[in-house]
Parts: structure tokens; C-alpha cells; sequence
């Protein structure tokens, strides 16, 4: 009969006791025990920081910079936030469009033509914050709400406005005549082209 370690050595299962089996777990638990445990922080701290740099880069390519009047901002598939000069912030719904006419200490207007946009204003007694869509006015001093335009799918186009936080006057540009004011948790909406509807 060849050695073990021959051709048919190969075949042959080894006799296995305790002993070795408890020398062959020593020498693996060996081989994959960090070296201490400086190393494992060490590595631990590596992985949390590349975690929080992807995430800052994310973070960083969805809010832009504070746009300059006469911006045009158009969101493609995941929308964004910008944050204006005086610090309110706007996020854009995907597939938007958004003009930033007048952005002052004193007024900023908003001019939405496509999609949906939800702003969360600082509030001031001083300066008129106003988003302006189809012929329509949201008119705010401090709060959170959203405009959105509804293009439709096969139903009419309408307006929609909701209220989160504060109160928002809701008019026809240049028509006092037709205001609605929204509270917090009221939402008004408009078929466009047609007359508005009650909020509900």
C-alpha cells in the first residue's frame, strides 16, 4: 500500500481527534482575529467616514447653491432643493420648472410653470413671499405649502395648493376679487381655464 500522501493518500480520510481538531481551530481563528483592536476601529472609522462622504456628495448634487433673480430651474426624474438668499427653502417635484423673478430681503417671487414645488418660508411681516402659476397667486408671510400644476393625463389641467403650516391667500393675478385663504391642513384647487373651486 502507497503512503498517504501517494496516489491513494488522497482517498483516505486522516484520522480526526479532539486534539487536532482543537489545533486546526486554533491555527483559523489565527488567521482571521484582527491583530488588535487600534486595527478594528481603525477600519471601523474608515468605512463611517466613506459613509458619510457618499452621502454629503449626494446631499451636495440635490441642493444647489441660492440661484440668482431670473433663474430658470428645471428638475429632471428625482427633483431638488435650493435654498433662497434670504433662506427659505423650495424643493422641486420631479419633471418642474421653476423662475426665480424676484428674490430681496423685501419680496421674492416665484413663477412655477411645470410640476410641483413645495416651499418652507421664513416667516417676515415685512416681505411679501409670492408663487405665481397659471394665472394664479399663492401670497404668504411665513409657513410651508405646495403648488403643484396637474397637467392633466387625460383629465383637465388644474392648480392645487396646500397649506402644511401658517396661511396662505390663494387669488387671480390682478383680481382681488376672488381670494381664498388657506389654513394649515386646507388644500384649493382649480380646473384651468375654468372657475376656481371651494377649498375643501
Amino acid at each position: 500500500m502507497s503512503a498517504p500522501n501517494g496516489p491513494l493518500g488522497r482517498h483516505v480520510a486522516p484520522a480526526l481527534d479532539e486534539a487536532r481538531l482543537e489545533r486546526q481551530r486554533a491555527a483559523v481563528a489565527a488567521r482571521v482575529q484582527p491583530r488588535g483592536g487600534r486595527t478594528s476601529a481603525l477600519a471601523g472609522a474608515a468605512v463611517g467616514l466613506s459613509c458619510v462622504l457618499a452621502i454629503a456628495a449626494l446631499v451636495a448634487r440635490r441642493e444647489r447653491p441660492a440661484p440668482a433673480p431670473g433663474t430658470v430651474i428645471e428638475t429632471a426624474a428625482g427633483g431638488e432643493t435650493i435654498t433662497l438668499p434670504e433662506g427659505s427653502r423650495v424643493q422641486l417635484e420631479a419633471q418642474s420648472r421653476l423662475t426665480l423673478a424676484e428674490a430681496r430681503a423685501e419680496s421674492v417671487r416665484l413663477e412655477l410653470e411645470r410640476g410641483g414645488v413645495t416651499l418652507d418660508v421664513v416667516p417676515s411681516s415685512r416681505r411679501p413671499f409670492v408663487v405665481v402659476a397659471e394665472g394664479y397667486e399663492a401670497r404668504v408671510l411665513g409657513t410651508r405649502f405646495s403648488v403643484r400644476l396637474d397637467e392633466g393625463g387625460g383629465r383637465a389641467r388644474s392648480i392645487e395648493v396646500e397649506v402644511t403650516r401658517g396661511r396662505v391667500r390663494v387669488a387671480r393675478v390682478g383680481d382681488d376679487g376672488d381670494v381664498r385663504t388657506l389654513g394649515a391642513g386646507e388644500r384649493w384647487s382649480a380646473p384651468l381655464g375654468g372657475p376656481p373651486s371651494d377649498a375643501a
